[in-house]
């Protein structure tokens, strides 16, 4: 069966992409997951299941591949990990990994804090797709920066997670621009920004079995 979708965007979050659909659909989340998948399903934002599922419904246009090294944390945090703990996060994103939880790879310095935005960015998507997004690279803790417009990124109040401990999915249509407060600029944000983002865009051979342990030795790609 064939479903409409939005068009994916650029760096885009998978949850974000989820929760536009569902909007577009009139629909939550979790209707959208059994409409989709045929069962509920947490769509994490940091650690998304269920790829392989979600990309047959692109029907040819985005492979599993594809979902995983553009719009998941996994280019950035799958080279730090001992090749078994990449494998398992590998076999979790395609929704083959049989343990109902990953802790063990939730570690403090990938982990979400509290959702960002680029206002310049939120502006631009509107005028271009008419829906905004939320952006992996944004999200990253040491990003305080937007690579594109050299500006501080803006920080929203809440918390990433509720008092259950449960990731919150807010649709970015419904955050105005002027949401929070803008991160501080420290010295080094813009390089740290441009380094972030360009280590996210970098596919990596995972046939070999030495984990990269120094950031001086992920840059010699």
């Amino acid at each position: 069966m064939g479903y409409w979708l939005p068009v994916i965007q650029q760096d885009e979050l998978i949850s974000s992409f989820l929760t536009r659909t569902a909007s577009c659909y009139g629909v939550n989340n979790r209707r959208l997951s059994m409409i989709l998948f045929g069962a509920p399903r947490i769509l994490n934002p940091q650690l998304p299941k269920n790829l392989g599922q979600l990309a047959e419904i692109f029907e040819g246009s985005m492979t599993t591949e594809d979902l995983i090294w553009r719009h998941t944390i996994f280019p950035l945090s799958g080279p730090f990990l001992e090749k078994d703990r990449q494998n398992e996060l590998w076999s979790w994103l395609l929704g083959t990994y049989k343990a109902h939880r990953m802790r063990s790879l939730k570690t403090p310095h990938t982990l979400f804090r509290r959702y960002r935005y680029c206002p310049e960015c939120f502006k631009e998507q509107k005028e271009i797709f008419g829906d905004r997004a939320w952006l992996r690279t944004w999200q990253i803790p040491a990003c305080k920066v937007c690579p594109k417009h050299r500006t501080p990124l803006w920080e929203l109040d809440e918390p990433f997670r509720n008092r259950f401990g449960s990731p919150r999915l807010l649709n970015p249509n419904s955050i105005g621009i002027g949401a929070g407060k803008p991160l501080e600029m420290e010295p080094h944000a813009e390089l740290i920004a441009d380094t972030v983002h360009a280590l996210l865009n970098v596919r990596y051979d995972q046939s070999g079995s030495k984990r990269l342990t120094r950031l001086e030795d992920w840059l010699k790609f």
